[in-house]
């Protein structure tokens, strides 16, 4: 069964248990294939709890479907904290989050800014950042973000 596919079957299951997909793939880990699923929530952080439930289910959809002939190993895990933000919906997703921005021209005279994302537009971000002790509203051109994560507010 090809990714995408088993993508659809197992988009009840995320459903059933609040979670967003965020990576599935075929990975090799000492010469053994691991299916990797990636699973975040949109407000909270993953638990081990939820990670554990939905890879007993994604297991048991697997044996039924009997999607797969040969030994695997399935690997459900926790996006993790400080995940890349990959696409417009896991941007939109962690609206007023804390979040990390590199950027490929500087902001401010910054290259990296860490702060709170307030705001998003078709073509804009703006992130709200803390510089000695005021408060700054950066507005980042999406074109020039170099890479944008999730951070964790020290």
């Amino acid at each position: 069964m090809d990714l995408e596919k088993l993508r659809q079957q197992l988009e009840p299951i995320f459903k059933k248990h609040d979670v967003i997909l965020y990576d599935l793939a075929w990975k090799k880990m000492h010469h053994e294939k691991v299916l990797e699923i990636a699973i975040y929530k949109k407000d909270v952080p993953t638990d081990i709890e939820t990670c554990t439930a939905v890879s007993y289910e994604v297991s048991e959809l697997l044996d039924h479907l009997n999607a797969y002939d040969y030994p695997y190993i399935l690997d459900v895990c926790s996006a993790g904290i400080e995940r890349e933000l990959k696409d417009n919906q896991q941007i939109q997703d962690a609206l007023y989050q804390y979040v990390n921005v590199k950027v490929d021209h500087p902001i401010n005279n910054l290259h990296v800014i860490e702060g709170k994302l307030s705001k998003i537009t078709d073509t804009t971000i703006e992130v709200l950042y803390r510089d000695k002790h005021k408060e700054i509203n950066a507005t980042i051109e999406k074109s020039n973000i170099k890479k944008i994560r999730m951070a964790v507010k020290v």
